[in-house]
């Protein structure tokens, strides 16, 4: 049964939800309608059949006063005429009618006895007139005149208390009946919402990891697998994910085996490009060398072979960050020094765009771990980003502090800014910015993307803080203690949760 629940597809299990509730909710509605109608008729039929007899017990005492009333007047008269026998004998035979109508009723009173009043009337077996022996109707003495009269109202009472004991029980029928309405209603809603939260859960878990798995693929972690559970609509999506997951690591591998060949095979000519360069250089006549045009090909290609050498590194290191394959050489470095050397490289280029270059790293501590080629890097991009998006009459701000154990080096800027939309994707790769400023800007886009993953292999951080108009500022925390002392604190807190 279990499996065959797990292979249902989620419209089938979404339409069986909806077949079990209907279910569960009609069926105490249709009992309770089919309770009320059953109770309504048996109402109905009690009202009629007490009304009845209370109409036959009225009928009855009213024919026996007029009776009585003939019977006395014919008594009365010492030679009645004809009509008045024939109206006391058709009252009589109307008075046997309606009291054999009501003749259980006066049974209901005297149940193991024969009734008084058939004595009372003269009326022997089969309500005819009594045989010898048996005294008949009339004339009636007072004394039995009352007693006729106190029976008839016994009957017309005990009909009314009757009538009122069988509504009292249909009213207790019929509360009973909604009672059970209610309860069957409220059990069904309830099973409703608790077979509806164990179904939630159970689309839920595996929807949430689903949502986890995409997340982390978005995040750039290829080649995750969810578990598979069944067959149905969220099991083959799943099973999708898992393909497109496991097809985007075998092409993130690709491409990163594709960039660090590549950047090791165009290497080697850049290389030898830029010895035959100095080699033409040192073999050229003096007369040859100053020759303006002679000498600016030799400084264009010397400069476009540097810049081609730059761009080859860059994609070396983003070929080994993805690879996870990037390599530290961690030392002492002398913080100032550092930083001197990295702003001494931008001086000539402040100067030429006619931009402000200030430094404040009075607060960094005295030395840091790190490896300073790698961090070197990570520097030149950011200021070179910094130069490259800032006006003339501008300014870019190299400054450093301490905090936490962290040396924070920030590089601000007062260029065109970065949209709110972008400050989000700057750092991945082939990343472009829109800033709107005046100099369109060209580079692979892997610059920010290689400096974040130089940063996260110090275990540091790299972010961001920028208004349109108003400049950016790039901040990068680095461990003091470097990576080491970054996972220590981690495995200590380990320890002491162990």
């Amino acid at each position: 049964m279990f499996s065959r629940s797990r292979n249902m597809s989620i419209q089938r299990r979404i339409l069986a939800g909806y077949a079990v509730v209907v279910c569960l909710l009609v069926a105490p509605a249709v009992y309770a309608l089919m309770c009320l109608h059953s109770v309504a008729g048996q109402a109905e039929r009690s009202l009629s059949h007490g009304l009845g007899r209370l109409r036959s017990l009225e009928s009855l005492q009213s024919e026996f006063d007029l009776a009585a009333k003939l019977e006395s007047i014919a008594r009365a008269l010492p030679d009645p005429d004809s009509q008045v026998r024939d109206r006391a004998a058709a009252s009589l035979a109307r008075l046997r009618r309606l009291y054999a109508r009501a003749r259980p009723q006066f049974l209901y009173l005297h149940p193991e006895t024969e009734p008084r009043m058939d004595v009372l009337l003269g009326f022997g077996e089969g309500l005819q007139p009594g045989p010898e022996g048996r005294r008949p109707g009339p004339p009636w003495s007072d004394a039995e005149l009352a007693e006729i009269r106190g029976e008839m109202f016994r009957a017309l009472e005990a009909a009314r208390e009757r009538m009122q004991a069988e509504t009292v029980a249909t009213a207790q029928h019929a509360s009973s009946a909604f009672r059970i309405s209610v309860a069957g209603v409220l059990a069904a809603l309830f099973l409703v919402g608790l077979s509806t939260t164990f179904a939630l859960r159970a689309m839920r878990r595996p929807i949430r990891r689903l949502i986890s798995a995409t997340m982390a693929v978005s995040a750039g972690k290829f080649g995750i697998a969810v578990p598979v559970t069944g067959d149905d609509d969220v099991s083959r999506l799943t099973d999708s994910f898992n393909k497109m997951s496991e097809s985007l690591a075998v092409f993130e591998k690709m491409s990163a085996d594709f960039l660090s060949i590549a950047s090791h095979e165009l290497r080697s000519p850049l290389t030898c490009i830029k010895g035959y360069v100095g080699a033409l250089r040192a073999t050229l006549p003096d007369e040859l060398l100053a020759n303006a045009e002679i000498a600016r090909y030799l400084e264009r290609i010397d400069h476009e072979t540097d810049l081609m050498a730059a761009k080859v590194s860059e994609l070396l290191t983003f070929g080994m960050i993805e690879a996870g394959q990037l390599q530290l050489d961690t030392r002492e470095i002398m913080t100032e020094g550092f930083l001197l050397m990295v702003a001494e490289a931008f001086r000539p280029i402040a100067i030429e765009r006619n931009i402000g270059f200030t430094m404040d790293i009075a607060g960094v501590p005295t030395y840091f771990q790190g490896d300073p080629d790698r961090l070197n890097q990570v520097f030149l991009n950011l200021l070179d980003n910094a130069f490259k998006f800032t006006p003339a009459g501008g300014s870019v701000v190299l400054k450093g502090s301490e905090a936490d154990g962290m040396l924070e080096i920030e590089v601000a800027d007062t260029g065109p800014g970065i949209p709110a939309a972008q400050l989000e994707q700057i750092f991945e790769k082939y990343a472009r910015v829109k800033s709107g400023g005046p100099r369109t800007v060209k580079g692979t886009g892997l610059g920010l993307a290689v400096a974040r993953g130089i940063v996260v292999a110090h275990r540091g951080t790299i972010g961001v803080k920028s208004e349109q108009g108003k400049g950016s500022r790039f901040i990068v925390r680095l461990p003091v203690g470097g990576v080491e002392a970054a996972d220590r604190p981690q495995a200590e807190a380990s320890q002491e949760v162990a």
